[in-house]
């Protein structure tokens, strides 16, 4: 934890260890209370459809406030567009590699990857045994159980570089 927490920081990521669910949330509520949408005045949050982040409790936390919390159903039709209206994606990945401060989300059903690409902040919820120390286990272990889907490496927030080589972060990624 402390080789992730260590690795995050040069490239903008916060890490955010908790005890528990319930400790989870109210950090989530602290970084969604503290932000604002960069396009359009509705807060909408996009979830993926996970066991872990059901245990959050996120709908009872927010009730009566005007944030609108969307989870990323299978069923769902209208997934795209609740993944293009919300400035916050929450997700629940696989692992997370300590070394490169890069969190492997896979996709499957009601897990796309548009939930931690799309919106501004991506908000990963994950508990330390799924922390692993370097990409040689993350690749030993997806080499012995191949995903039935596609997955993505995530390390650090989306970034550009103008023609004059100013890095320019575009988007704001938290990990929990």
């Amino acid at each position: 934890l402390e080789i992730l927490q260590e690795n995050s920081e040069p490239i903008n990521l916060d890490v955010h260890p908790v005890d528990s669910f319930d400790m989870a949330s109210q950090k989530i509520l602290e970084i969604i209370r503290s932000t604002e949408p960069e396009y359009g005045d509705v807060r909408q949050i996009i979830q993926h459809d996970h066991a872990d982040l059901v245990d959050l409790h996120l709908w009872k936390h927010l009730a009566g406030e005007a944030v609108q919390v969307h989870t990323s159903f299978a069923a769902d039709h209208e997934i795209r567009e609740k993944s293009i209206e919300s400035y916050i994606g929450l997700t629940a990945p696989e692992w997370a590699v300590a070394e490169s401060a890069t969190i492997v989300q896979l996709t499957a059903p009601g897990q796309p990857r548009s939930t931690s690409l799309v919106p501004s902040i991506h908000i990963a919820v994950m508990p330390i045994k799924r922390l692993l120390a370097d990409l040689t286990e993350v690749y030993a272990l997806l080499r012995n159980e191949p995903p039935d889907d596609s997955y993505v490496f995530i390390t650090g927030p989306s970034k550009t570089a103008d023609i004059e080589a100013h890095m320019v972060h575009r988007s704001e990624e938290r990990r929990v």
